[in-house]
C-alpha cells in the first residue's frame, strides 16, 4: 500500500451529515470493557420486554439472559476456556441468540456457520477455526457427521425447531418437520447432547465471569471464499462495539427507546450484517425481533407476519423482490413501517421503485463488508421525513470515525468520478485474517 496519509484527507462527506450526528465517536467504546457489559446492560434495562418471536413463541430479554447464562455455565462446566472457539450452525431461531450470549459470557469466540454449507466447506471451517464445540440444528447434523472425524470437535449440541416452543407445540413442530416434511435426514453423532438438556444441566451449574478486554477476539466470521477457501475474519470486542456506537450515533435520538420497535429479521443472524444490525444494534434499542428462518418461502413469511405490525425491516434485493410478488404482503397496512434498510448486494432501481409504491417508504442502502464489522457507509436517515425521501442507489457516506479513500492502480488518489479501489480505516476494521499473516498484510497497511 502507498504512503498517502489519511490524516491529510479532508472528510468532505461530513457536510452531508444530519444535524446532531458527530464526526467521531470520541467516547463510548472504553465505557465497555467487552461485549459482556453491552449485553448485560441492555438485557437488564429491557428485561420485561419481548426480545424475539419465533413461530409465534416469544422470548423476553430476561429469559434471554437466564438461558444465555445457563449455556455459558454449561460451556464452562465442559472445560471451555477463554479464547476457545464455539461454532454455531443454525438458522434464525430462539436458540441462536441464547448460544451467542452464552459463548460471549464464557469468554469464548463465536464462529458463525452457514447451515447450508456443504461437507467440504464445513470441514475446512472446522479445521481452520479449531472449534471444539458445535451447536447445530438437527436438519443439518448429517453434514457434520460426514466431517467430524479428524476435526477438533469434542462436543456437539443438537437443537431442534421445537426446543423452546412449549411441550405440545414443540412436539408438533418436530413431528411435522421430521415425519411429515422429511426435513431432518438421519444422522449419528455419537456423544452429542440435546439443546434442552444442555440448558437443564447449565441451570444447575455456576457461571464464573471471565476477564475480557476490548482487543480480545469475539468472532471468527468466515468470508464467502470467492478466492479459494473461506478466511476467518478476526473481529474483536472493540470492533463490534465500535460499529454499534457508530450506528447508534448515525440514528441519534430518532428512535424512542421508551416505545418498543418491532423489526422483521429476514437475514440470518449468523451473517455479519444481520448479526450487528438486527441482533446487537436492535438489542441496544430494546427492540422486538420477529425471526424468519426461511425468508425465501414468501408464503410462509406472509403467514408469520399476517397479524404483525412492524416498524422496521432489513433485507437484500432478492428478498424485497420476493415479498413484492406476494399479493397479500402488498395489500397489508404499512402505516407503522418507519425504516427499510438494504445491504449485501446492490438494490435494483425497479425493485426500489415498486417497494416505495407499495409501502410508501424508500429503501435505504448502505455498504459494508465482513472485515469492517460490517458497516462502512449508509445514507443519512431522517425518520421524520422518510416518506418524502426517494431511493437514490447510493451507498451513502462513511459513518463517524470512519475514513475512506479511492486509490488508482498507480497508487495515487482517484479524482472525483474516477474509478478506484475503496480503502477503509476505522475502529470497526478487523484485526486480520485468522492464522493468515500473508493475506492480512495484503489488505491492511501500516495505517490500518
Amino acid at each position: 500500500m502507498n504512503a498517502i496519509s489519511l490524516e491529510h484527507t479532508e472528510r468532505v462527506w461530513l457536510n452531508a451529515y444530519l444535524p446532531g450526528v458527530p464526526a467521531d465517536i470520541d467516547a463510548g467504546i472504553e465505557d465497555y470493557p467487552s461485549l459482556r457489559e453491552v449485553f448485560l446492560e441492555h438485557l437488564e434495562k429491557f428485561r420485561e420486554r419481548v426480545a424475539y418471536v419465533s413461530i409465534g413463541t416469544e422470548m423476553t430479554y430476561a429469559d434471554w439472559q437466564v438461558q444465555g447464562i445457563a449455556f455459558a455455565a454449561w460451556l464452562q462446566g465442559q472445560g471451555v476456556q477463554k479464547g476457545d472457539r464455539v461454532a454455531l450452525m443454525m438458522p434464525n431461531c430462539l436458540q441462536y441468540p441464547i448460544c451467542l450470549l452464552g459463548t460471549i459470557l464464557a469468554g469464548a469466540v463465536v464462529v458463525n456457520v452457514n447451515p447450508l454449507y456443504t461437507a467440504h466447506e464445513l470441514k475446512h471451517l472446522l479445521k481452520d477455526s479449531g472449534a471444539e464445540t458445535v451447536v447445530i440444528f438437527e436438519n443439518f447434523a448429517h453434514t457434520l457427521e460426514k466431517v467430524i472425524a479428524g476435526s477438533s470437535v469434542k462436543r456437539v449440541v443438537v437443537a431442534a425447531i421445537g426446543d423452546l416452543l412449549g411441550s405440545f407445540k414443540g412436539a408438533a413442530m418436530n413431528f411435522i418437520l421430521r415425519r411429515v416434511q422429511k426435513q431432518v435426514p438421519a444422522f449419528n453423532l455419537r456423544g452429542s447432547v440435546r439443546f434442552n438438556q444442555v440448558l437443564k444441566q447449565g441451570r444447575a451449574l455456576n457461571h464464573f465471569p471471565v476477564d475480557m478486554h476490548l482487543d480480545d477476539l469475539a468472532f471468527l466470521q468466515y468470508t464467502g471464499g470467492t478466492t479459494g477457501d473461506a478466511k476467518g475474519v478476526m473481529l474483536s470486542h472493540r470492533n463490534i462495539i465500535a460499529n454499534l456506537l457508530q450506528a447508534k450515533a448515525w440514528v441519534g435520538d430518532q428512535l424512542d427507546q421508551d416505545k418498543q420497535e418491532t423489526n422483521v429479521t429476514l437475514l440470518p443472524l449468523y451473517h455479519i450484517f444481520s448479526l450487528t444490525v438486527n441482533c446487537l444494534m436492535f438489542m441496544c434499542l430494546g427492540g422486538r425481533n420477529i425471526l424468519i428462518a426461511n425468508p425465501r418461502d414468501v408464503k410462509r413469511v406472509q403467514m408469520i407476519l399476517r397479524k404483525e405490525r412492524f416498524n422496521g425491516i432489513a433485507g437484500v434485493n432478492t428478498l424485497f423482490n420476493g415479498l413484492l410478488e406476494n399479493k397479500e404482503f402488498c395489500a397489508r397496512d404499512f402505516s407503522d413501517l418507519r425504516m427499510v434498510i438494504a445491504g449485501g448486494m446492490a438494490t435494483h432501481t425497479a425493485v426500489a421503485k415498486r417497494w416505495k409504491d407499495v409501502t410508501g417508504l424508500p429503501i435505504i442502502e448502505g455498504y459494508g463488508l465482513t472485515e469492517c464489522s460490517p458497516v462502512v457507509s449508509i445514507s443519512p436517515i431522517d425518520i421524520a421525513r422518510m416518506r418524502e425521501m426517494e431511493f437514490t442507489g447510493s451507498i451513502g457516506v462513511p459513518l463517524p470515525s470512519t475514513w475512506v479513500r479511492f486509490m488508482r492502480e498507480d497508487g495515487e488518489l482517484a479524482d472525483i468520478g474516477e474509478q478506484g479501489e475503496l480503502q477503509v480505516r476505522g475502529p470497526q476494521v478487523m484485526q486480520g485474517y485468522w492464522q493468515r499473516p500473508k493475506e492480512t498484510a495484503e489488505v491492511l497497511d501500516a495505517e490500518g
